[in-house]
């Protein structure tokens, strides 16, 4: 399986298991916490699949720029029409970028 698609689903369990947990503490934080990973995974799986399959630089790039704009996109979406809870949707945010960082330490700079 590649790298791009391992970070992915890294992020996803990483972010239904921080979600499953906060659901102890309080359901409107663990909804955020899924509300963030769907925000993050949904766009990276595009981007993962579209670098995997992508030859052409400039298509790559606009994989890339569409990922930016959709991962934005939704964003402002849960943000604007589901007011999530704070620190579950921020705290999952900042772990799924963590998440790039720890596939790249775990491809050994491949």
């Amino acid at each position: 399986m590649p790298l791009s698609y391992r970070v992915v689903l890294l992020q996803l369990a990483a972010g239904l298991a921080v979600a499953g947990g906060m659901l102890f503490w309080s359901p409107a934080e663990a909804l955020g916490a899924i509300y963030a990973t769907a925000v993050c995974v949904l766009p990276n799986g595009y981007f993962a699949w579209r670098a995997h399959n992508e030859r052409s630089p400039s298509r790559l790039l606009g994989a890339g720029v569409a990922k930016f704009v959709c991962t934005a996109g939704l964003m402002v979406a849960v943000f604007w029409l589901l007011r999530p809870a704070p620190l579950g949707f921020l705290g999952v945010l900042v772990l799924m970028q963590l998440a790039h960082v720890a596939g790249s330490l775990v491809a050994g700079g491949r």
